[in-house]
């Protein structure tokens, strides 16, 4: 199994080449950033992340609201009265009324759940979006790395040409080789040199992106310091199939709405049940005093809610079809990156079993074909260029193998690789 850390490819690809990171030992007034800083950085800077955990915080407020119970309605009135007979005493009355909502339990108990599935929702999606976010940055991140790579093989592939261009430049001087060698060796020269060019230009775009979205300015002296892990063996499909059901945020956020949607229906059709209120009230005269004691009930002669419950039927109806469907997307989703990641990985294993020391010999001997005359220029630069390619290719496969297991580990709902440790 091949071992990945810091370090640069060589002018001769080893048949374990070692990945590059961004560490320079010693760069005064540089700072490193590891990946988990840079995890760290992003959930702290993220807008999205505070949004999310604000309306986790507001669910959960809604949530205590659903389980208060009403408070009571006090009136109380005075004033000057006036007696209604002759001889009659003259005063101030005053009275009071007192109200008193019933809360039914099992109304109670189905708003609870509705705001339940509230806070379930809300905790989900902050989930996934700290999930998502991991998975953005942890590949920006790499694709720094990636970036640099290929900027390492660029530069040893111009060095190595303009080697091979001063070389040809002295076979023709001596009159062993025609002119046309040199400029074809200079026309490989400048096609490396922009090879070289537009790398470095990659490089910049994608430590861009990462420092946008960790938050750090773009000026600031910020080095990563980092490689690319260790491929370690991965669960049964199975078994990520399954785990992937269970913990993915996004079908947990489904779920909630579910289970919220389906509470609606019920609360919907509890509050059908007129609520009574119960009253209570003194009213004082100079002359007298009266006690009285009631109740009200709302009368569901014309609206007995049907118009709340069909719409709260049909909103679950929607969860239900939603989440059905986000099943069927995860499922799609999984499997191609689980398919993705598994070529990746066959891609990586042909590179280390055979393709990259086979591009070595096939330069050694073209140079050696070259130096004695038994092959042109057009061969030798030929096979350069295969070695060079077939760098990039393993270098790209190594990636896109990395990427496929992030976006595997954003669907699962889990970190792969800890789940090994």
């Amino acid at each position: 199994m091949l071992v990945l850390s810091a370090g640069a490819i060589g002018a001769t690809v080893p048949a374990q080449p070692r990945l590059a990171s961004e560490t320079i030992p010693g760069a005064a007034g540089t700072k490193l950033l590891t990946i988990g800083e840079a995890l760290l950085l992003a959930e702290r800077n993220n807008l999205s992340l505070q949004v999310g955990a604000a309306r986790q915080e507001s669910a959960r407020a809604a949530g205590i609201t659903a389980r208060q119970r009403p408070n009571p309605d006090l009136e109380v009135q005075a004033g000057p009265v006036r007696p209604r007979s002759l001889g009659g005493p003259d005063g101030t009355g005053y009275g009071f009324n007192l109200a008193q909502p019933l809360d039914y339990s099992n109304v109670r108990e189905a708003r609870s759940r509705v705001a339940d599935g509230s806070v379930q929702g809300a905790e989900a999606a902050l989930l996934a979006l700290r999930r998502s976010l991991q998975a953005r940055v942890k590949t920006a991140f790499y694709q720094v790395l990636q970036r640099l790579e290929q900027v390492r093989i660029a530069e040893e592939e111009l060095v190595t040409l303009q080697q091979i261009r001063e070389r040809v430049n002295l076979r023709v001087q001596l009159g062993e080789s025609p002119r046309l060698d040199l400029i074809r060796a200079d026309t490989e020269v400048l096609n490396a040199r922009r090879n070289r060019d537009s790398a470095s230009t990659r490089v910049e775009q994608a430590r861009g992106s990462l420092f946008v979205l960790v938050g750090i300015a773009l000026g600031d002296p910020v080095r990563l310091d980092g490689g690319l892990p260790a491929f370690a063996a991965l669960p049964p499909l199975a078994d990520i199939r399954d785990r992937a059901l269970r913990s993915n945020p996004e079908l947990a956020q489904f779920e909630a709405e579910r289970r919220r949607a389906q509470a609606r229906v019920d609360l919907e059709q509890r509050l059908r049940t007129p609520q009574v209120t119960l009253r209570a009230g003194r009213e004082v005269t100079p002359d007298q005093g009266v006690w009285r004691f009631g109740l009200s009930v709302p009368l569901p002669l014309f609206n007995q809610r049907q118009g709340q419950i069909r719409e709260a039927q049909a909103e679950s109806a929607v969860a239900d079809a939603q989440l059905e469907s986000r099943r069927q997307v995860l499922a799609g989703e999984l499997d191609f990156a689980l398919t993705s990641y598994a070529i990746a990985r066959q891609q990586v294993d042909a590179f280390e079993s055979g393709l990259l020391r086979q591009a070595e010999q096939t330069v050694r001997v073209a140079e050696a074909a070259y130096r004695f005359g038994e092959r042109g220029i057009i061969e030798f630069l030929d096979a350069q260029r295969t070695r060079r390619l077939v760098r990039q290719d393993y270098i790209n496969a190594l990636y896109e193998a990395r990427y496929a297991l992030l976006e595997i580990e954003r669907l699962a709902g889990f970190d792969l690789q800890e789940e090994k440790k």
